[in-house]
This record gives structure tokens, sequence and C-alpha cells, in this order.
């Protein structure tokens, strides 16, 4: 016997695909016609849960930004809702607080299928969002377009894969991201004050209304992150440029007194991270986001190379991985 398990399971009456490892303790629940959010990350031996899982559907529904980890694409704020690319003309829906910017995306809170599943080497599990089965997402992105996820649960680590696909001979302007919600504190007995975050950070994006203008900034102070930061008093919602070593980046979090974190590692076309630390210090949570394009991207006057924007060809898919490495 393996050990490794995928089954169908329910959060809600929501139908969700459950990924273990037997031998780790380590399990993955994913809610697959919701974003395919990935709601919950739990060593069931040591019962840590390392992500931050709504009560119930309903509550993820009313805050799809707020839990598990949100899919992004594109991802942040794209300023006015509206940008041009390659001599097209983009209006996404206002739909930030306010009604004056986009904000997250099209496929957060959007019905993913179940692809392929498998036990072979890993608890493994496929989900699928195409475009074309929602028509109304072309007055966005006219360009339709398929991503799929790949999840591989083996041992401590989460590995994820993604591929996007456009299926339209026109280039289609492309930038995503991942928005994990990581549970503050991660044991009983801790508190904020016993939990840290590192990150090899560059630059900062100067932000004007959450939105960035494009201007990078020197890493000073708090919002240095390379030898870390412990989470007590710390208030980030900002946007970094990172360090790779070895073609990728890697954020840790750390609870120190329960001797438990997450290393999470990411791919080279993951350029840029958010830090988001909650919008005062009594948040219960801190993310820790991978985002192969700066928010606004396309509306930046600035090289695609720098931005991370990407001209998504047919026939030319975007792939790449990320894991998260817990411990315990």
């Amino acid at each position: 016997m393996s050990g490794f398990q995928v089954e169908r399971g329910s959060f809600s009456g929501e139908e969700t695909i459950e990924l273990l490892d037997q031998n780790s303790g380590l399990g993955a629940t994913i809610l697959p016609g919701f974003g395919s959010n990935l709601i919950s990350l739990k060593n069931n031996k040591k019962n840590i849960s390392f992500i931050k899982t709504p009560q119930d559907f309903s509550e993820l529904q009313n805050r799809p930004t707020g839990f598990g980890t949100p899919v992004l694409m594109p991802p942040g704020r794209i300023k006015g809702g509206s940008f041009s690319f390659q001599g097209r003309e983009y209006q996404f829906e206002k739909n930030e607080a306010g009604g004056q910017n986009h904000i997250h995306g099209l496929v957060l809170n959007r019905p993913w299928s179940v692809g392929e599943t498998s036990t072979e080497g890993g608890a493994m599990a496929q989900t699928v969002f195409s475009s074309q089965k929602l028509p109304e997402l072309s007055q966005y992105l006219p360009q339709p377009f398929t991503i799929t996820l790949t999840f591989k649960l083996q041992g401590d680590v989460l590995a994820i894969e993604t591929r996007v696909e456009n299926h339209a001979p026109e280039p289609m302007p492309f930038w995503l991201g991942f928005h994990p919600y990581f549970n503050v504190p991660l044991g009983e007995q801790s508190s904020k004050a016993d939990c840290f975050i590192s990150l090899d950070t560059q630059q900062r994006w100067e932000l004007a209304g959450l939105v960035p203008t494009g201007v990078l900034m020197d890493v000073q102070g708090q919002y240095d992150l390379t030898a870390g930061q412990c989470l007590e008093g710390l208030l980030l919602d900002d946007v970094y440029t990172v360090k790779q070593t070895e073609n990728r980046s890697c954020a840790r979090f750390e609870d120190r007194r329960a001797k438990a974190g997450i290393e999470y590692v990411a791919g080279p076309r993951f350029q840029h991270w958010v830090v988001y630390t909650g919008k005062d210090l009594s948040a219960d949570f801190v993310c820790l986001e991978p985002y192969t394009g700066v928010p606004n991207a396309a509306n930046l006057d600035l090289p695609m190379a720098q931005t991370g924007l990407m001209a998504l060809e047919q026939g030319k898919p975007f792939v790449e991985k990320m894991e998260l490495k817990t411990f315990c």
C-alpha cells in the first residue's frame, strides 16, 4: 500500500477533492467548484492547520478572497479596471470596494472542473478552468483560455503546477498569482510574537491607493524581510521584487514556539511577491503571495520583462511550479 489517497468529499454540501499521505499525515482539501481554492492544508498527526479555512461555504462566498488560497488571474488591482494591450482596449469589472478599480481577476470564485487523479507516487488531482464554458468572460478577455492546476501531495510537501493556454490566434495579456492565507499562530499555545516571516526582498513597488505606480524603491526597516521579521506589530500590504536562488524564490513562515511552519517555494517566473498581514494588527493570518507580474502591470510604462506582463501566444502555454513545504 502506498498510503496515498485521493477522495471526493464535501464542504457545506460543495464537492471537494481530498488529498492525503497517510504516512506523513499531511492532507489537502480543494474546492473545485469555487475557484479551485485550496481551503485546507493540515498535518493530521500533529493537528497543525497551515491554511485559514472558512467556517462554512457561505462565509467563503461572502469573502472569496479572505480564506484558503484564491487563484488570481490577473492578480491585484488594475487601475480603473482598464488597460491597452497590443492595440486592443480591455475593460474589466470595477469590483473593488468603492468601484474605482478591478481587483483579483476572473477565476477565483467561478467553477472549475476536476481532471485526472492518481495515487502513483503521491496523491495527485487536477482542476481545470475553461473560459469557453463561461461566455460572459469574453467581454473582459476575448481570447478563450484554459488553466490547469496539478496538485501533488507527497510526504510533507504539496506541489502545484500551473499550466495556462491561450486558444486564440491573438496573444492574450497574462499574469497571475496565488493568495494563500496562513494561520497565525500555528500552535495552540503560541502567539503572534512567536511567528516570523522571511523573504529575500530586493525592492518594493511604490503604491498609490494600493496600486503600483511603476516606481521601485529601496527596501528598508520593517519592509526588509531578508533577515526575517516578527509578525507582532508588523503591518504590511506591499509588493516586492525578490532575489532568486537556484532559479527560484522562497518565502518562509515559522511559528517558533510550535516549531512548525511552511516554506513556499516558487519557480523563476514568479518574479514578484505580495506580503499582506491584514488591515490591522489583530489579523490572525499572514499572506505570502507569489505573482508572475506586478499588479496593474499592463498600465505601467515599463518593459514587460520588468513588470512580468506576458503576451501569451497560442500553442505556447505558460507552465510553472510551486511547492508548499510544511514542517512541524
